[in-house]
């Protein structure tokens, strides 16, 4: 009898090797790519804090008014023209006003005593068939002490003060207190109408 030939094993295991090898390489590739590849469940990625320095607003432009303050001469007082810079965005009436209110918070000169302790505007100044009407807190009256002269002064410089601020738009000025009219404010100017600027007391002497 012929013997039978013996199969060959050796190709068989070759690939049973090959195919395992192979298996092994794509599970760690997996693995691998598994572990790699963002899940989703990580912490959150932190977003950058950005810090603004704050920076001052931006001032505004000054600009010039024009108020009247009383000086002395030898023959007494009148009212001279002067120019002030200011920064308030207000209208130029309320700003020439609220300037010329504010000299009585310095200190010496006759400026000082020409408008009553504390008093404030309490209105924007309206005009209407070119009469300014402005509102004053009641120190305006309640706190004024001076005589004949100084109440011209006072009264006259408010006067003077908005017609030269207005651009021709104010010819005479009624001074309210508390929103209502007042007689006078210190019993010899009749303050219950308009009153227009007396322009003697632009001179040293008072001539006209």
């Amino acid at each position: 009898m012929a013997r039978r030939k013996k199969k060959k094993t050796g190709g068989s295991a070759g690939l049973i090797i090959g195919g395992m090898i192979l298996l092994c390489v794509v599970a760690a590739g997996a693995y691998y790519y598994m572990n790699q590849r963002p899940t989703g469940l990580g912490q959150p990625t932190q977003k950058p804090v950005v810090t603004v320095t704050p920076q001052d607003a931006p001032q505004a432009p000054e600009r010039k008014v024009i108020l009247y303050l009383p000086k002395q001469s030898n023959t007494g007082f009148y009212l001279a023209r002067v120019a002030v810079m200011s920064r308030d965005k207000g209208d130029i009436l309320d700003t020439a006003l609220n300037a010329l209110l504010d000299t009585n918070k310095k200190d010496g000169g006759t400026a000082s005593v020409l408008i009553p302790k504390e008093t404030k505007s309490l209105a924007p100044v309206k005009v209407r068939d070119r009469v300014a009407t402005i509102d004053l807190s009641s120190q305006f009256t309640d706190n004024f002490s001076g005589g004949s002269e100084q109440e011209a002064l006072t009264v006259n410089a408010i006067v003077h003060t908005m017609v030269a601020n207005s651009g021709g738009k104010v010819k005479s000025v009624l001074i309210l207190v508390n929103g209502a009219s007042v007689e006078t404010l210190g019993g010899h100017l009749e303050l219950s109408y308009p009153i227009e600027a007396d322009s003697t007391l632009l001179k040293p002497d008072g001539s006209k």
